[in-house]
Formats: structure tokens, sequence, C-alpha cells
């Protein structure tokens, strides 16, 4: 009977004991595990941040200088043509598989002359173009602008559907980054117009933008838990990207963050894989678990034999003498382990 009255009471005791420990250990165990998620997706944060920072300053500075070096060449194109004279259009002439309108500076022919053009570039650098307007497109008919064989692109139109025609049409000047041939320019182009005031063709002006320096950095960059950074233009087309970039990307498989580059029509993204981030945030919550259940244990078990010794063992002495005396026997005697309460009562008892 006596050992039945201690299990009860152990139970009584250490189940409360037990789950407010669990209690306890639980929300302290949930609180450190938030804060490792936390710690992985600031990380995340802060690197991304820092990586896409780097790249828009670094484009930012490029196209500033660049814009400079593209003022000065217009200015000494559109000086230059002037000086030959009014803008005019004359007799249709072949272009290639086009028939365009002859494009006049005075008495000046300048389609497929390139003494402007050429004069131009040898000076500042970059590239040059004369467009003609043909109905209600662009033709260059003066360039130095190189197709992908080499050859000049005179005959080649002027992208219909660009943001830079429409400036055009409505007799605005355009300045910014622009894909020519599938390569990004820094570029100026202003309406040229006759002496009546009507636009006539294009003045432009461009520099392919060095941007290999920073391809090369960008693909060595190696982000955390094997992130990504890939830089696309507005057509979502890949300019560059780290060397790690998978070719096919489902964005539900990632967590992105972006940003426009100002200027450029670009956008910088750093992805980064869901599947690595959670293997290494359980990475870091796993020891904090596996601390939760030791200190679990380790309280439960000092609880229990603290318990046994203190509390359990004299109180079931304390029962036995009580039956004891209630079967008569009067001759039994306790002697006291200890001073506390327990101790007392069995004291008394004997």
């Amino acid at each position: 009977m006596a050992s039945s009255f201690t299990h009860r009471l152990q139970f009584r005791i250490l189940v409360p004991i037990t789950l407010l420990v669990i209690a306890v250990i639980a929300i302290a165990t949930y609180t450190l595990a938030r804060n490792a998620q936390t710690q992985v997706d600031e990380e995340i944060q802060r690197e991304s941040h820092q990586q896409i920072g780097e790249i828009v300053r670094t484009l930012d500075i490029t196209k500033t200088l660049i814009d400079e070096q593209v003022h000065g060449s217009m200015k000494l194109l559109t000086e230059r043509g002037q000086q030959l004279g009014a803008a005019t259009l004359g007799a249709p002439v072949s272009l290639g598989d086009k028939t365009v309108p002859e494009l006049l500076f005075g008495k000046t022919a300048m389609v497929n002359q390139f003494d402007l053009v050429d004069g131009v570039t040898k000076l500042f650098g970059g590239t040059a173009t004369l467009f003609v307007r043909s109905g209600d497109d662009f033709v260059r008919v003066s360039t130095n602008v190189k197709k992908p064989d080499g050859a000049r692109a005179v005959g080649t139109l002027l992208d219909p559907k660009g943001k830079v025609i429409g400036d055009i049409r409505n007799g605005k000047a355009f300045y910014g980054v622009v894909q020519i041939l599938g390569n990004p320019f820094i570029t100026g182009y202003e309406p040229m117009r006759d002496a009546s005031g009507n636009i006539v063709g294009i003045w432009y002006v461009g520099y392919k933008a060095q941007i290999d320096a920073i391809k090369t950095e960008v693909s060595k960059l190696q982000l955390l838990h094997g992130g990504i950074l890939e830089v696309t233009d507005k057509t979502g087309k890949t300019i560059f990207a780290t060397s790690n970039t998978p070719s096919q990307i489902d964005p539900q498989d990632w967590i992105s963050m972006s940003e426009q580059v100002p200027g450029w029509g670009f956008t910088v993204t750093t992805r980064y894989p869901k599947s690595t981030i959670a293997s290494h945030t359980w990475s870091r919550i796993l020891p904090i678990l596996l601390g939760g259940a030791f200190m679990v244990l380790a309280i439960l078990g000092v609880t229990a034999y603290l318990l046994r010794r203190l509390v359990i063992r004299p109180l079931s002495e304390a029962v036995h003498v009580a039956q004891r005396v209630a079967e008569g026997d009067l001759s039994v005697r306790v002697v006291a382990a200890s001073k506390d309460e327990t101790g007392q009562l069995l004291t008394a008892m004997g």
C-alpha cells in the first residue's frame, strides 16, 4: 500500500512540474528558433541590398561618365552637319534593298557617305549615325554602327516600337540606354529639321556600354546559401549573371529581391533557393531543439531525484508509521533524516 501511495504521490507532483517545465522550455526553444530564422532572413536581405546597391551604383557611374561624352559628340556632329548646309530631302535613291529619300546638307549628299560620322568618332570615339525619314520610318543612311558581320548597318531601321521613335515623332530629343542590334548603348538622338522646322531625319551618337568588367566581377560572385544575381533588360533577357545561375528558374522555388537601375532599363535581381535556406535554417534550429530536449530531461531528472529524496521518501515513511500505529503497533520508532517539515512530521510521529 505504501508503494502504491508513493507512485500516486510521484505522479501527482511530477506531472504538473513536467508540464510546466516542458511549456517553459518549449516557449524558450520556439523563441530561439524564430530568432535563428530571423537571422537568416536578415543575412539574406543585408547581402541582397549590398550586392544590388553596388551594381546599381557602378552602372550609374558608368552612365554618368559616358553621358558627358554623348553630349560632346552630339554637339560636334550637329555643328559639322549644319556647317554643310540646311538638311533637306532629295530625290529617292537606292540603299540596299530599300529606296529612301536622299539626305542633303546643303548640296552635300549623305547617303552612303561616311566622312561626317567617321570624323566625329575619330575625335570622340563611340558611334554616330544619320537617319533619314522615309514615310513613318527612320533609316540609317550614314553610320559607323556595325552589324554582327562587321559591315556598316546602313539601310537598317530605327526600332519602330522602341522608346526613341515616340520622342522623335513628338519633336523631342532622347538621351538614354537603348539596345542597338542586340547590344546596350548609351545614346543621344535629336530630331533633324529642315529650314521649315519639319523633321527630316535624326542625329545620333552613342557609345557601347562597356560593362564587360562588371560582367566578369558579377560572374565571380558567391552569394550566401547558394544565391544568384542576375541583371535583365526590359524584355527579361539576361544581360549578365553569376556563374551559378541556372538556365531555367521557377520563381516559386526562390526568394527574390529586385531593384530597377535608373536610366538603363535594367533590373538587378537576387534570388535565394528556398530549399537551401530551409536546410541552413534547420541546421541552426536543430541544436536549439536538442538543447531544449536535453534541458527538459535534465531538469526532470534532478527534480524527480530531489522530490523522491526530500519529500516522497519521508512521506512514504510517515504513511508506513501511521499504518503500523493504526494496526496497534505502538513500538514503531522513526528516525528523521532531516529537520525540515517532513523531518519534523516524522519526529512528532515517533
